[in-house]
């Protein structure tokens, strides 16, 4: 576009190319927002499902260290008992 700030110039015409150009970069930008969206969404979801794994998983050996140490401090008594 042309400047008419100052008042004192015309429009200057644009080469029909130039306008295409920026035209077609508007549109791929515009274009391809939906799909960004939904890979951010997507990435966001499985980094979230990972964590929720991981999470369980250091959830379940916590607890079998557990049950191993209740095991060893019950065969202990049995062993006191009887011997």
């Amino acid at each position: 576009m042309a400047d008419t700030g100052s008042g004192s110039q015309a429009p200057v015409a644009v080469n029909a190319q130039v306008i295409d150009s920026v035209s077609n970069n508007t549109f791929n930008v515009v274009g391809t927002s939906p799909a960004q969206a939904m890979s951010l969404l997507y990435q966001s979801v499985a980094s979230t499902a990972g964590l929720a794994i991981q999470s369980g998983q250091q959830q379940q050996q916590q607890l079998a260290q557990i049950g191993q140490s209740t095991t060893a401090v019950g065969v202990k008594l049995i062993m006191q008992i009887a011997g």
